[in-house]
C-alpha cells in the first residue's frame, strides 16, 4: 500500500502459499502509505504444510514503513521471524521519529514457531503489537496471548535503539511464553 486505506474491515483468512514467503498481513502485506480505521478479524497463517515459512507477519501489515492509526486485530497470527498482532516489522518512515503506529489494539493470539525439529529454525521477534520495532508506537493495547522462542514481548519482541513506546497496556489475560528474552512489555529494549 502506497496510498491511503481508511475504514476497512477484513474477515477472510490470509495464508502463505510457498515455502519461503515474506510480508504477510491481514489487511496489507507491506504499508508505505497510510492506514486509518482498519479492522482484521481473519486469521493470518504463515504455514506451508507442517512448516512455518513466513517472516514479517502481522494482523494489519507484515511490514510498516508508513503510518497506521485506529486499527484493531482480533485474528490469530502465526509466523517465523518478526511477527506481531498489528505489524511484524515496524520502521520510522522518515528521520522525524514521530510515532507511526497510533491507537492500535490487538486481541488476537500471536504464535511463532519454536525449534521443534531440525528443519525448523529458531525464530525471533514476536510481540502482541509489533515483532520488531524500529519506529514509534503510541496509545496501544494488547490482550492476546503471545507464544514464541527468542525476544518475546507482551507488546514488542524487540524495541530497537532510538525507537519509542508510549502509553501502552498489556492486558492481564495476555499470557506470554518464550525461552530467551521474554518480557511483559518488550523482550528486548535496546
Amino acid at each position: 500500500n502506497y496510498g491511503k486505506i481508511s475504514t476497512a474491515e477484513v474477515s477472510s483468512a490470509v495464508t502463505a502459499e510457498g515455502t519461503e514467503t515474506y510480508s504477510l498481513g491481514g489487511v496489507v502485506g507491506s504499508n508505505v502509505g497510510t492506514i486509518i480505521g482498519a479492522i482484521n478479524t481473519g486469521v493470518t497463517h504463515a504455514r506451508y504444510g507442517d512448516l512455518i515459512t513466513s517472516d514479517s507477519v502481522g494482523g494489519i501489515a507484515g511490514v510498516n514503513t508508513g503510518y497506521i492509526e485506529s486499527v484493531y486485530n482480533d485474528g490469530d497470527i502465526t509466523g517465523g521471524n518478526y511477527v506481531g498482532g498489528i505489524v511484524g516489522y515496524n520502521k520510522y518512515p522518515t528521520t522525524e521519529k514521530a510515532p507511526n503506529i497510533v491507537d492500535a489494539v490487538n486481541a488476537g493470539n500471536v504464535i511463532v514457531g519454536a525449534k521443534t525439529e531440525e528443519t525448523q529454525p529458531d525464530y525471533k521477534y514476536s510481540g502482541g503489537l509489533v515483532g520488531y520495532n524500529d519506529g514509534g508506537v503510541n496509545n496501544a493495547r494488547n490482550t492476546g496471548a503471545i507464544e514464541g522462542r527468542d525476544n518475546v514481548g507482551g507488546l514488542v519482541g524487540y524495541n530497537a535503539e532510538g525507537s519509542t513506546l508510549t502509553n501502552l497496556i498489556n492486558g492481564i489475560a495476555a499470557e506470554i511464553v518464550g525461552l530467551d528474552n521474554v518480557g511483559g512489555i518488550a523482550g528486548v529494549n535496546a
